[in-house]
């Protein structure tokens, strides 16, 4: 099937606040612990805050048959600060089509340099993408350490 990204509008912040914790939820589970997936995916987000944030970055949405199968967050200096993929829809190319559609959309705004934290689960998605590690550290979340990867390209 074929996936189709577009811009997200602020009524998708639902969506993509449960694809979010579904991703983190069940998708990372092979890579990190329940304790630490609940740290970076509480139950409790707020859904304004969440929204607000989505508005302001580069959001852009995936979508296979209709259906919300991952979405990237980029932030106007090129940064991406959120790339998640739907557990339903891995291994489909959703995150190098959402990383491609980010290059193209910050690239017509002039911004070059692309970078990321990426985590065990992404870090993959991203050197495919042609970034590479620079760097490492290890973030805590609410009482919980995840390694994290700086990835640049």
């Amino acid at each position: 099937m074929t996936v189709l990204i577009r811009s997200a509008t602020p009524a998708d912040a639902p969506a993509t606040l449960r694809l979010f914790r579904r991703a983190v939820r069940i998708g990372a589970a092979g890579l990190y612990s329940l304790p630490q997936r609940r740290a970076w995916a509480p139950a409790r987000l707020p859904l304004a805050a969440w929204r607000t944030r989505q508005t302001r970055n580069l959001t852009l949405i995936a979508e296979i048959g209709g259906a919300i199968a991952g979405f990237a967050e980029l932030r106007p200096d090129g940064h991406v600060h959120m790339l998640y993929t739907d557990p339903a829809f891995t291994r489909r190319g959703v995150g190098r089509a959402l990383l491609a559609a980010g290059d193209e959309a910050l690239a017509v705004r002039g911004v070059r340099h692309r970078s990321a934290w990426a985590s065990a689960v992404s870090r993959a998605v991203f050197e495919r993408a042609g970034y590479r590690i620079t760097g490492r550290r290890v973030a805590a979340r609410r009482g919980q350490r995840f390694l994290t990867f700086r990835v640049v390209r």
